[in-house]
């Protein structure tokens, strides 16, 4: 009883100092950490874009998705995170979608279905769509992870001009 009533405290804590998002996302994820720590005390747990990543994954798999289409999933919202970032901006429209996977699908020899795309992140509760019809990330810190895998792959992309533009993009968030 004492370990469940200082749980509630610390999501409390958590949640109200604006560490965590009051979505049930975050809240289950939490409760999944506290659960697998439980189970196993020595466990090493990462910074939070771990937690995030296992989080996605596992959403994702619940919904069928294989270790491939969830790496793709990851890509491509990776991507629209990095658009909305460099538009300064939250919410995406499906037009704006659908002109992205278009370029990502001929870029990459492939065939993502838009309404299938949204449809898993919104089940994956990545995504929510707006009362005006446009989409956005359910929370500024998920956003922010999925910008962060776009720099990630970004710059392990050795001579691109995309990894040079990603170098001058982190400089200037630093200076």
């Amino acid at each position: 009883m004492l370990i469940r009533s200082m749980t509630r405290t610390a999501i409390k804590v958590a949640v109200n100092s604006g560490i965590v998002a009051s979505t049930p996302f975050f809240i289950l994820g939490i409760l999944q950490l506290i659960e697998a720590f439980q189970s196993n005390p020595n466990a090493q747990f990462g910074s939070i874009g771990y937690i995030y990543q296992g989080m996605i994954v596992g959403k994702l798999a619940n919904l069928g998705r294989t270790p491939t289409a969830i790496d793709q999933i990851i890509l491509v919202v990776s991507l629209i995170a990095f658009s909305l970032y460099k538009n300064d901006s939250n919410e995406f429209t499906e037009e704006e979608l659908y002109e992205l996977v278009a370029k990502y699908n001929a870029d990459y020899r492939e065939s993502i279905h838009v309404p299938s795309l949204l449809k898993d992140l919104e089940e994956a509760q990545i995504v929510v769509r707006l009362f005006n019809k446009n989409w956005r990330f359910i929370g500024s810190h998920l956003r922010d992870f999925f910008i962060a895998k776009y720099y990630v792959r970004t710059l392990a992309d050795d001579g691109s001009e995309e990894k040079e533009n990603a170098l001058a993009d982190i400089k200037q968030m630093i200076e």
